[in-house]
């Protein structure tokens, strides 16, 4: 039976068969192209998933503008600048990865491959500081959301079902600045100030710049001795910085700030809804990072060889329990204990055995490197699923943190 096992190996041509190459592949080559093939057409499927929940923000946005040009101050845009820089650096030193193992420089692509986890590592950091600031200002996704009359300094609870109390009682719209008295002295300007009296007929035909909200007009003696005058120029610019005009003489009318106040009650109501979208893409993009980092780490398994496992193995518990530590230093409250006994508990006990997996395991000899100039499927294609991860998120960065 052995021998017809043989011959019919050799009959298929593989008496110098490469480890790597599948059975039903004629050439490494073959296979390599068929991978990324299927790579690609995965990460289709990753896009048109994401392309839903874009076209999903575009008709959340499109329907309530106000509602997202306000609620989008509520994130901090220099964690989520300094997340993209992150992501991008990562990407580099992905690809990076990629041509070392192409050219068969292994101490380097071990070394990219670990400075990618640590980046991927990062972004859950920051980004766990931001989910962290929105637990504290109960900015959540749904009805419990507190952002009606939140100021940014302060946390405030069931303010705005009180102050609709409040307004309803009184027949009057609910301030939203956190106080009676914040909304009487805003009130009071705004009653005081007289009515502007009505410009003249002749002046007004005369000056049909003035008309016009958006910009202003200002012409001096310099452009018209008679400016103010029945004699004056009946034919005025009315357009901004004219040309041959100083450009003091013409002043664009600063936009009214979008704040809470601009918000009528069912608009304030519906705030929850950018933060439903905000984490819901920013938690779905969270978890393919978490399923990148994983990958990678699978293949910085494999170009470690057997020799390195020893301590390869171990470090993926160590930095899971450092990042529970961490979570337990920047979280206050009763979930804060068992976060650091968790974090500090598993990161010593990966330590301790990768120390004695080292001391007390045989030793291993030297094996071949896995990844070479003949095969790098499995780093390319995880490079290409990171790829991926960093431009979901330069999508995000724009879409959540720079409404405009």
């Amino acid at each position: 039976m052995s021998t017809v096992e043989t011959n019919s190996a050799a009959a298929h041509g593989h008496d110098n068969h490469d480890s790597h190459l599948a059975h039903h592949f004629d050439t490494p080559e073959q296979q390599f192209q068929s991978a990324k093939l299927g790579m690609w057409v995965f990460l289709g499927t990753e896009i048109l998933m994401f392309g839903g929940l874009f076209c999903a923000y575009s008709v959340y946005r499109h329907n309530h503008p106000d509602v997202f040009a306000v609620a989008h101050e509520a994130l901090d845009r220099t964690l989520g600048a300094i997340n993209t820089l992150v992501l991008i650096t990562s990407s580099l030193t992905m690809a990076w990865a990629v041509r070392c193992a192409q050219l068969g420089q292994q101490r380097a692509l071990r070394w990219l491959m670990a400075v990618t986890l640590v980046g991927g590592y990062g972004f859950l950091g920051i980004k766990a500081v931001e989910y962290h600031t929105k637990w504290e200002h109960k900015l959540f996704f749904g009805s419990g959301n507190s952002y009606y009359g939140w100021d940014g300094k302060q946390d405030l609870k069931g303010y705005f079902q009180e102050e609709a109390e409040k307004g309803s009682a009184n027949g009057e719209q609910p301030a939203a600045n956190g106080s009676e008295a914040a909304a009487a002295s805003e009130k009071a300007p705004a009653a005081a100030a007289p009515a502007p009296a009505a410009a003249p007929a002749a002046q007004a035909s005369a000056n049909p710049a003035s008309t016009i909200p958006e910009m202003t007009f200002q012409p001096g003696a310099a452009i018209d001795g008679n400016a103010g005058t029945n004699d004056q120029a009946k034919i005025v610019a009315t357009f901004a910085d004219p040309h041959g005009v100083a450009s003091h003489y013409a002043t664009p009318a600063e936009e009214p700030a979008m704040t809470v106040n601009n918000l009528t009650p069912p608009d304030r109501q519906r705030i929850y809804t950018f933060f439903a979208v905000y984490f819901f893409m920013t938690g779905l993009h969270g978890l393919h990072v978490i399923i990148g980092m994983s990958v990678i780490y699978w293949v910085l398994l494999r170009a470690g060889g057997p020799q390195r496992k020893r301590w390869l193995v171990p470090a993926a518990p160590i930095s899971v329990g450092l990042f529970l530590t961490y979570l337990g230093i920047i979280i206050p409250g009763p979930s804060r204990l068992p976060l650091l006994v968790i974090g500090i508990s598993i990161a010593v006990a990966a330590a301790l055995w990768a120390v004695l997996w080292t001391t007390l395991g045989s030793r291993v000899p030297a094996a071949k490197p896995e990844f070479g100039p003949n095969y790098f499927t499995p780093v390319d294609l995880a490079g290409l699923y990171w790829h991926l991860v960093d431009m979901v998120w330069i999508f995000l960065f724009p879409m959540l943190y720079l409404i405009h």
